[in-house]
């Protein structure tokens, strides 16, 4: 627990970790549960040593688990009602736009078929200060939902990162998908990963590239026959220097193709163009889903296709605030446990600000109140002497 609120509090390394035990108060030790000296009567905190030997010690698989379980916990009482935002990012790579708005003109889509469905974004990241002993990189695969940034699954990846289809399974295996919808890129644009997230209730998004020959054609074939000039939904989101437009449209898949449980391909055109409305680039990706239109409207779709991106924002912040890609921590399962801890430290503050807050400022006033960090994690104050 001294170390969960260590990295909360913005600390890097397991020197920095150390650090900031040393420092704690007394009544911040004793809600920790500090052991006691004989001698003085005062709370004693950790050495470095043993802060480096305890999370060794730690089952990375165990540990993983259960702060996932208590983070999803947390989301499902503050998500239901909140879609995703739009999945621009701010200066620190967190999303800074109302998470209760999906970036739609306020036509009454609220009630439109799919509006209560929620994304979980699934996507691999390499800590690359970190290696095995065999000195392949660190690579780990976690599951994130779009609405609230809360990280509800996370496993190793063994060895390289082709390997995160063979790890995908462990991933969605123990989640609850009821009601949820997985997006993925197009490595994950497997059948065996389609029937897996389908079997366990859930839904999917993934991208279709030309790993998978035939569904790529067929979805090329689709695009090329949606009227480009009428997109059955179009977004306009300006921010960051920039003018985004979103159009999409939706084709059913044809019954010949055979993967499984597809029903619609979704188109989607994405345009950037500079403040004066001069284009940048643009560019058109293509998807499938097992969502009929009952389900899932269009314009629901699109937005679990842009939410997907809230788990580059994880992966941003981890780099950027925590410092993640230069840590030269390698032993034994330590990185993946600090990985684990970060995820829970944006979580937290996400959760808590509703995504609304730069995670490297929440994280310095979190260094200043020890107190305050010790509350958002759920430990109660006691009474010390």
């Amino acid at each position: 627990m001294l170390i969960a609120c260590a990295t909360l509090a913005g600390n890097k390394s397991l020197v920095a970790i150390s650090e900031w035990c040393e420092n704690s108060s007394q009544e911040v030790l004793c809600r920790l549960g500090a052991r006691i000296s004989p001698g003085s009567g005062l709370r004693i905190p950790p050495s470095y040593a043993t802060i480096r030997r305890a999370t060794m010690a730690v089952d990375a698989d165990d540990f993983d688990r259960i702060v996932n379980t208590w983070a999803g916990e947390q989301a499902e009482r503050r998500g239901k009602s909140r879609a995703v935002g739009d999945g621009t990012t701010g200066d620190d790579g967190d999303d800074t736009t109302d998470p209760g708005s999906s970036g739609f003109a306020p036509d009454g889509s609220g009630n439109t078929p799919g509006a209560d469905l929620v994304g979980v974004a699934v996507d691999g990241k390499a800590v690359r200060g970190a290696k095995h002993e065999d000195g392949t990189q660190v690579q780990l695969l976690a599951a994130l939902r779009h609405d609230t940034g809360t990280v509800i699954g996370q496993t190793n990846v063994e060895n390289d990162k082709t390997n995160e289809i063979v790890a995908f399974p462990a991933l969605i295996e123990p989640l609850d998908l009821t009601g949820r919808v997985v997006t993925a890129d197009a490595m994950h644009t497997q059948k065996n990963a389609a029937r897996l997230v389908v079997s366990k209730g859930g839904h999917f998004v993934l991208g279709v590239k030309r790993n998978q020959p035939k569904l790529w054609d067929a979805a090329v074939e689709a695009g090329n026959s949606v009227d480009i000039d009428r997109p059955e939904v179009e977004t306009e989101h300006t921010g960051h220097g920039r003018i985004d437009r979103h159009r999409a449209w939706s084709v059913p898949v044809p019954q010949t193709t055979s993967f499984p449980h597809a029903s619609r391909f979704v188109i989607v055109e994405r345009e950037s163009s500079t403040l004066d409305d001069v284009r940048v680039s643009i560019e058109t990706r293509f998807y499938v889903t097992d969502l009929t239109e009952p389900d899932a409207s269009v314009e629901h779709l699109l937005r679990l296709i842009r939410g997907h991106w809230s788990i580059e924002s994880l992966h941003w912040v981890r780099d950027n605030t925590f410092d993640e890609d230069r840590s030269q921590v390698r032993t034994g399962t330590i990185p993946r446990v600090l990985a684990t801890l970060r995820n829970l430290a944006i979580g937290i503050i996400r959760h808590t600000t509703f995504r609304t807050v730069n995670i490297a400022a929440a994280t310095r006033q979190l260094a200043r109140q020890p107190d305050l960090t010790l509350d958002l994690l759920g430990i109660p104050p006691l009474l010390c002497k």
